[in-house]
């Protein structure tokens, strides 16, 4: 019985594994699976300023967004913080809203959705990615004002 949980708990290893892409970020390049992707700057503790690969042009801007909602305190979350990450394509004139992650999580995020695609962006996938998240963090921000025009 210990046998099979043990291989069966290898063979889950192992798939995971398998899937799970290696992502790294040294010197302003961020590489997944040893193939460089994208160039990342971060600007303050909060910003991160995206380029293509082999430009010097901010095509991707994303900061680090927090509000305190009560009704969400928990033992895990005593202040109720909601932290996203706020996505601006620059040269799209376009916004979405993600969950909060690490930046390597970001560069991840990025890849899954092919984002960018031999080191430049495709407007494309950005639309798909924008249809997938949209804003639904400040959307849903308690005490919002939201005017309805007839």
């Amino acid at each position: 019985m210990i046998y099979r949980t043990s291989l069966s708990l290898f063979f889950l290893f192992l798939t995971f594994s398998a899937f799970s892409q290696k992502v790294k970020i040294k010197d302003e390049i961020a590489t997944v699976d040893g193939e460089d992707y994208l160039q990342l700057k971060r600007n303050r503790g909060t910003e991160v300023s995206i380029f293509e690969l082999d430009s010097t042009k901010e095509v991707l801007f994303a900061r680090y967004m927090s509000y305190t909602d009560f009704s969400l305190v928990t033992r895990s979350n005593p202040e109720g913080k909601v932290r996203w990450l706020e996505l601006k394509f620059l040269t799209l004139n376009l916004v979405c809203e993600v969950p909060s992650m690490s930046q390597k999580g970001l560069v991840k995020l990025l890849h899954e959705n092919n984002i960018f695609v031999d080191g430049v962006l495709n407007e494309d996938n950005v639309q798909t990615l924008i249809q997938k998240y949209g804003s639904t963090y400040t959307n849903n921000r308690p005490g919002q004002v939201r005017v309805i025009q007839r």
